[in-house]
C-alpha cells in the first residue's frame, strides 16, 4: 500500500509540474496564444491521478486512526490539517488574484485577455491543479477521515 501511495505521489507531483509548464503565460503586452490548449490535457490526468491518491491518503490515515489512540494524535491531527488549509487556500486566493491582475480579469471582463474563452484555458490551467490545491486537499483528506473515524463526539 505504501508502494502504491509512494508512486501515486510522485506522479501527482509530476502532473503538478505538467499542469504548470503546458500553461502558458501572459505577458503584459504580448500577443495571445492561439494555440489551443494543450495543458487541459496534464490537467485532466493530473486531477485522476489527485483523486487516487487522495483514496490512498484516506486508507493510510483511517488504518493510523484505527492504531493510535494516543490523546496528542488525536489533537494534532486534525489542528495541523485545518492550518494546513487555511494556508492553502490563502495562497490560492492569492494566486487567482495575481494571475487576474496579470489577465486584467477573467472570462467575463471585456478588457481581459481570457475574454470569452472558458474558465480552463491555456492561461488558467495551474489554477485548478497546483501546490495549493494538491496540500489543500490532502490536508482536508486527512481531517474528513479523522471526523469520520474519531467522531466529534469521540474523549480527547
Amino acid at each position: 500500500m505504501l508502494r502504491k501511495l509512494l508512486i501515486v505521489l510522485i506522479l501527482n507531483l509530476i502532473s503538478i509540474l505538467a499542469v504548470d509548464r503546458m500553461t502558458f503565460k501572459y505577458s503584459s503586452g504580448g500577443s495571445i496564444s492561439g494555440n489551443g490548449n494543450p495543458g487541459v490535457i496534464t490537467l485532466v490526468v493530473g486531477l485522476l491521478l489527485f483523486i487516487i491518491l487522495l483514496f490512498y491518503v484516506g486508507v493510510l490515515i483511517r488504518g493510523f486512526n484505527s492504531k493510535s489512540r494516543s490523546k496528542l494524535v488525536n489533537i494534532t491531527l486534525p489542528l495541523t490539517s485545518i492550518l494546513i488549509l487555511g494556508i492553502m487556500i490563502m495562497g490560492e486566493t492569492s494566486e487567482i488574484r495575481s494571475l487576474s491582475k496579470n489577465l486584467n480579469g477573467f472570462t467575463n471582463n471585456k478588457d481581459s485577455v481570457v475574454y470569452r474563452f472558458g474558465w480552463i484555458n491555456q492561461y488558467t490551467n495551474n489554477l485548478f491543479f497546483n501546490g495549493y490545491i494538491f496540500f489543500a486537499g490532502v490536508a482536508l483528506t486527512v481531517f474528513i477521515v479523522w471526523v469520520v473515524t474519531r467522531g466529534f463526539s469521540s474523549k480527547l
